[in-house]
């Protein structure tokens, strides 16, 4: 590894990586330019998102990096996330972006009696640090202890083997939460989602969810 025998301090954790948008590409040369010293890339591009997430969470462990910054592949940040992120001194926190399937919702969600419904727009703070129960895992800073402190698998995709099944980032973030750790997104980082992306939720966007999502 690059980073062998050096500290690391941040883990880019990217869960796959194949032909990339030439946005993204570009983007992320400058992302790492203006990254704090001592981070470092991780890649693990794997069939399956949850097994490909689980391996960037073992290898931030096993360098003890202090913090990992999942970077997804078709996600374009701020160049200086990193830094803003990180000056909120959070176990969890998240960039805010669009779902690209249909609907496309925010992702960033809070619990609700009949599932995990989006934060829509009018209903935070924009440019707002906000506390929520689920974000994708898309533009995030986690710290590497959090992991330490969650029972394995960290991650597990049940979205369509399971009749409530659900994402790999939102199974984290509930067994995050079950451990005692608060989950932020700052709204005042917008990420734009390769696809049919837009760069923000609008008021075209249909809330809420029928039946909400179902976290287990």
């Amino acid at each position: 590894m690059a980073w062998a025998g050096r500290k690391c301090e941040i883990l880019i954790a990217i869960p796959s990586v194949g032909t990339v948008n030439m946005e993204w590409a570009l983007n992320f040369a400058i992302l790492l330019r203006e990254a704090p010293a001592n981070t470092f890339v991780a890649t693990a591009p794997e069939p399956m998102i949850d097994v490909a997430r689980e391996k960037l969470g073992e290898i931030a462990v096993s360098v003890g990096a202090h913090h990992v910054f999942f970077l997804d592949s078709d996600i374009v940040t701020p160049p200086d996330v990193i830094n803003r992120l990180l000056k909120h001194d959070l176990p969890f926190v998240s960039g805010l972006y669009v779902r690209r399937h249909h609907p496309p919702f925010n992702e960033m969600l809070r619990k609700h009696p009949d599932g995990y419904q989006p934060i829509a727009d009018g209903e935070y703070e924009k440019g707002a640090l906000v506390s929520c129960d689920a974000v994708g895992l898309g533009c995030s800073l986690v710290k590497t202890d959090v992991f330490k402190d969650i029972e394995r698998p960290w991650f597990r995709w049940t979205e369509h083997s399971a009749q409530r099944g659900a994402s790999e980032d939102f199974y984290f973030c509930k067994k995050v939460r079950a451990t005692g750790f608060k989950i932020h997104c700052d709204t005042s980082i917008g990420c734009k989602h390769i696809g049919t992306f837009k760069w923000l939720p609008g008021d075209q966007f249909e809330y809420p969810i029928p039946g909400g999502i179902q976290v287990i």
